[in-house]
């Protein structure tokens, strides 16, 4: 494997175009702003490990009573989980939605199952919370429905696990999309990948971060901290 020297001491890292990785948790370690703060850990940890459980099992037992009343308070889980936002709590869920998306739902049984499929055709899918990087999605499974939550952007990882946890504890059944990958993140057991920044790369795999590498010899000119903290994660990672 091919190194260079740096001019900041006697340590070496891998010239362009080489591809390495890194545990998270040795990540996390050198730049904490990396990692994920979930609040009550060991409850998400244990949730996380439920719905593996329950996938591997195929047992949704509350998988066909979705209805748009229970979409509304999903969704309104969702939308204050993300936005931090006080509303006025005398608003019911269904009064929530209407609020924040105009959606008219005259002529819809807030309690079929049936309308709950109409409802979610006419909104293509996603239910409206894309936008806040969760998708709830209606799956059709055995012909019955499955919340399917997808967290489509790893910042927002705590933010996800925040509301999957809201709903778990309020009874309401989902699949959390990646859920092992998820867990590995928080139990910080996965790895990075590291590429330099001036490397043209394939990503490895879909399950995997990708963390672009600076030049390092201009981050120690504007921060020697934020250098050294540079040359260590390169010392620690595996490179090909």
């Amino acid at each position: 494997m091919e190194t260079k020297n740096t001019e900041s001491g006697n340590m070496t890292f891998p010239k362009q175009q080489k591809t390495g990785r890194i545990r998270r948790r040795e990540l996390n370690k050198i730049f904490p702003k990396y990692g994920i703060e979930i609040r009550n850990k060991v409850d998400a940890i244990n949730m996380l490990k439920h719905l593996i459980d329950i996938e591997c099992d195929g047992n949704w037992a509350g998988q066909n009573t979705m209805s748009i009343r229970t979409y509304c308070k999903i969704f309104r889980k969702a939308s204050e989980t993300f936005f931090h936002q006080q509303h006025d709590e005398r608003l019911d869920d269904v009064e929530y939605y209407k609020q924040q998306k105009y959606d008219n739902l005259d002529g819809f049984d807030l309690d079929s199952i049936v309308d709950f499929k109409r409802f979610a055709s006419g909104n293509y899918g996603e239910l409206g919370l894309s936008q806040i990087h969760i998708k709830v999605i209606d799956n059709l499974i055995n012909e019955k429905f499955l919340v399917v939550i997808d967290m489509i952007n790893t910042t927002f990882i705590a933010e996800g696990i925040g509301l999957a946890l809201s709903l778990y504890d309020g009874g309401i059944e989902f699949k959390l999309a990646d859920a092992e990958k998820i867990l590995s993140m928080v139990e910080e057991s996965d790895y990075v990948y590291v590429y330099d920044f001036n490397s043209r790369h394939n990503k490895k795999n879909d399950s995997c971060d990708i963390l672009l590498l600076p030049d390092i010899e201009t981050v120690m000119q504007e921060d020697e901290t934020d250098g050294r903290c540079y040359e260590e994660l390169v010392k620690m990672a595996e490179w090909e």
